[in-house]
């Protein structure tokens, strides 16, 4: 059965891949609810299993050839581990603004 996500919960998303690493508070004054009201929310996402994971988004142009193998090795290994979930069904629409935003609807 597809979970329910409203203005709210898409709100908090929407800031969270804007930049991951926000606070609670600094979410709660952009979309004007209280911060427990936000560490409520992203605790059911997450709960819901939703929110999958928290990861880093690496400019890997950064990175010296070295470390780039050892991430890239790491991230292989994470990655081949991840089974996908059968009985998870949240269809949303996720509408790319930018390169560095991304809009996401529940359909």
């Amino acid at each position: 059965m597809p979970q329910e996500l409203d203005k709210v919960d898409i709100a908090i998303l929407n800031s969270l891949i804007e930049d991951g690493r926000k606070s609670f508070r600094q979410i709660g004054r952009e979309i004007k609810i209280s911060t427990p009201t936000v560490q409520a929310r992203y605790r059911r996402l997450v709960n819901l299993g939703f929110i999958k994971s928290v990861s880093p988004v690496l400019d890997m142009s950064k990175l010296d050839d070295n470390t780039k193998k050892e991430i890239t090795q790491v991230s292989k290994a994470k990655t081949s581990k991840v089974k996908p979930e059968s009985n998870l069904r949240v269809r949303f629409l996720v509408t790319f603004v930018s390169n560095q935003y991304m809009a996401v609807q529940k359909l």
